[in-house]
């Protein structure tokens, strides 16, 4: 691996510590963990990822969902976060399935549809048309 400058520190092993307990987490979950602001993990999370420390399970432009990398196991052993068996556990990060519903953008309503559906009464809106009592 070319060398790269990257320098593993103390506040980094917090990070894949927490994604070690979370099992999944995003940056709003380190931010609030680590008490770090979104713009400095923004910068430093893809420099852990990069460094295999960590793995996001999917792209942009859903928020990142990341999980321990190979990297990180000999950091969380040693650190006394995990137990020393994870060493010989495979990681399963690949086996990860989008579990969310795909949701269609909305039907953009025609102008005619859109005055069908509202009715002018005494100044204000009335959804399909219906009158308060």
């Amino acid at each position: 691996m070319k060398n790269t400058g990257f320098q593993f520190n103390e506040r980094d092993a917090d990070i894949v510590h927490y994604v070690y307990q979370l099992q999944v987490a995003t940056l709003d979950h380190l931010a609030a963990l680590t008490n770090r602001s979104q713009k400095t993990l923004e910068r430093r999370v893809p420099k852990l990822r990069d460094e295999r420390y960590l793995r996001r399970l999917r792209p942009r432009p859903h928020k990142g969902l990341y999980v321990i990398g190979p990297r990180a196991v000999p950091i969380l052993i040693e650190n006394g976060y995990a137990p020393e068996d994870l060493r010989d556990k495979r990681l399963r990060e690949n086996e990860w399935k989008d579990l969310t519903i795909p949701h269609r953008a909305p039907r953009r309503e025609r102008s005619h549809e859109a005055v069908a559906s509202h009715t002018i009464w005494s100044g204000h809106s009335c959804p399909l048309g219906k009158r308060p009592p």
